[in-house]
């Protein structure tokens, strides 16, 4: 089975508890991966509050961090920086872990630092965590204000530099900010829908159209708490939102944004990435192996043939 996966956040999590990445008890590691059929998976850097006196050189830390744990990987998991690298390991049945920085505060006040990134493999950038940074507003932050002049000034050079604008986090007002001023289509990278679980995190039914109409794409989300306002979903509640984000959106809008080792209540039997050939056939049965096969992998892989 392949698929391919937008978010992660397991280099903070394994750096952090000072675990490999290659085999550990977190809900994705290399070996694991490795089981699959060539799936590509994006690793975001992602930054704790008391790493952020030295954004940039802390998430230089991390991605050397990523970079040597895959070259210690007894598994076949190689590093990727652009589509190409993603055909060559499929060609070689090896696994693709892609690169992504989550919080434009990694960059500090240096556009020059989003070429830089770029240079070391990342491909994707989420503007804003939940917190306010030099870029705009969290979702969670309640600001009804939008990209600031730097957040503008850095979404054209993440699209000269061919990284990916991710709006996840972000707040409503910086979300149409990016519409507006993106000259390349954008991704949602781990959102979910807000007429099924009103939270801010998730996507209105206005967003999904509008990264539809802008050729982007969302990934689904795992966390019980973006599924179910209670936070206890059941299957059948990851059915309703799938459901709805596709007949908002259209089939070619989702693909997976797992959101593993970032999430503390994913639905029961979806606990980690070995769980994915369950999670196929449990939507399979509802959607089709034809739906279920573009969620996976397909639109994932015509939107990253075309962007990345």
């Amino acid at each position: 089975m392949q698929f391919i996966d937008f978010h992660c956040d397991t280099i903070t999590t394994a750096f952090e508890s000072g675990l490999s990445m290659d085999e550990n008890n977190l809900h994705i590691d290399f070996k694991r991966l490795a089981n699959y059929n060539a799936p590509v998976q994006y690793f975001a850097v992602w930054l704790r509050d008391e790493r952020l006196d030295k954004p940039f050189l802390n998430t230089v830390k991390y991605i050397d961090f990523f970079k040597d744990e895959l070259k210690k990987t007894k598994h076949a998991v190689k590093f990727g920086e652009g589509y190409t690298d993603i055909i060559y390991n499929r060609i070689n049945k090896t696994s693709t872990g892609l690169l992504a920085v989550e919080g434009g505060e990694a960059i500090e006040n240096d556009l020059d630092n989003i070429h830089r990134l770029r240079e070391m493999g990342v491909t994707m950038m989420t503007l804003t965590w939940n917190r306010k940074n030099n870029l705009g507003f969290g979702a969670v932050t309640g600001s009804d204000e939008g990209l600031t002049d730097f957040g503008r000034d850095a979404l054209k050079e993440l699209n000269k530099a061919g990284i990916l604008a991710d709006v996840s986090h972000l707040n409503d007002k910086g979300f149409y900010d990016v519409c507006r001023l993106t000259e390349k289509p954008i991704i949602a990278s781990h959102s979910n829908s807000r007429a099924v679980c009103n939270v801010p995190r998730n996507l209105t039914d206005d967003q999904i159209k509008e990264i539809a109409s802008l050729g982007g794409i969302i990934g689904f989300n795992l966390c019980g708490d973006f599924i179910k306002e209670d936070g206890k979903p059941k299957g059948k509640d990851v059915i309703r939102q799938i459901e709805h984000i596709l007949e908002v959106g259209g089939e070619s809008i989702l693909g997976l944004g797992c959101d593993y080792d970032g999430i503390q209540n994913p639905p029961e039997k979806l606990d980690n990435v070995g769980c994915s050939v369950y999670f196929f056939h449990y939507l399979a049965d509802y959607f089709g192996e034809d739906v279920v096969q573009k969620i996976f992998y397909a639109n994932a892989d015509s939107f990253l043939q075309k962007n990345l």
